[in-house]
């Protein structure tokens, strides 16, 4: 499901509602997609554990991951309803401010971000009962606060960032930086104050989310195959990217979503 709103149209990416009542825990593994994702949540907590560096497994309700976070392992047992926001950096920074650029790698409660207004949101969202409401409800939160932080991203970043989209990632940095006829180093920092990511990591993370689709897909293709298609130099070109960025091989990724999401896996 999606906001409707269309001042929210260029800025979410997704926006989808996740309700769930598990006897058994429910164990995934989420990699960084490039996207800032906001969590607003209510009922069970959330258990997520690090994987790279390997951290204690901790409690969230609702929480912040950054746009190149850490491979996570999260948990969930019991009665818990989210929506779960994906955020273009570039819009995160214009939603949620400056500071939502500057948090790093691991999840980040959203209390210890909003402060009071996380609680607030979180209260309002557990009291309406249907879908409609709930996403009206986030989206007046997401307009209001994208009206309050009034910090616009650049235009010459917006257009770099949907290109690099658009290529999914095949596009070089310097092709970008010459069409906007900036220097390198000019458009590396200016794209990385407005996004909180370089543009090279920008463009990993799209290559990563069209493998990791595939792979899912695709459960029979040959790894080699889909290195191909994302257009890595070769199957072990593929193995180390996907590795650097998900925490685990591309055949491990492959087997953690055959096995099943709620058998007790470990970290990859």
């Amino acid at each position: 499901m999606h906001p409707s709103g269309a001042v929210l149209k260029d800025a979410v990416e997704r926006c989808q509602g996740f309700s769930a009542n598990l006897r058994e825990p429910l164990r995934r593994l989420e990699v960084a997609r490039g996207r800032v994702v906001l969590v607003i949540g209510c009922g069970d907590p959330l258990l997520m554990a690090s994987c790279e560096p390997v951290r204690p497994w901790r409690r969230y309700s609702s929480f912040l991951v950054g746009a190149d976070h850490a491979p996570l392992l999260t948990e969930h047992r019991g009665t818990r309803l989210c929506i779960d926001v994906g955020l273009a950096p570039w819009a995160a920074g214009e939603i949620l401010g400056e500071g939502v650029r500057e948090i790093g790698r691991q999840p980040v409660p959203l209390e210890a971000f909003l402060g009071r207004k996380a609680e607030r949101l979180a209260e309002s969202l557990a009291q309406v009962c249907t879908w409609q409401a709930r996403f009206s409800l986030v989206e007046r939160f997401l307009v209001q606060s994208r009206k309050q932080t009034r910090q616009p991203a650049r235009g010459e970043i917006r257009w770099a960032w949907e290109m690099i989209e658009r290529t999914g990632g095949r596009i070089a940095v310097t092709a970008l930086s010459r069409r906007l006829g900036w220097s390198h180093r000019h458009f590396v920092a200016c794209f990385r104050a407005h996004t909180g990511i370089c543009p090279k990591a920008a463009a990993r993370h799209m290559r990563l989310v069209r493998a990791a689709r595939m792979l899912a897909r695709e459960p029979d293709m040959d790894l080699g195959m889909v290195a191909s298609r994302c257009e890595f130099a070769d199957q072990s070109h593929f193995t180390r990217e996907f590795h650097r960025l998900a925490g685990c091989a591309p055949g491990a990724y492959r087997r953690f979503l055959e096995i099943g999401a709620t058998s007790p896996l470990t970290r990859p």
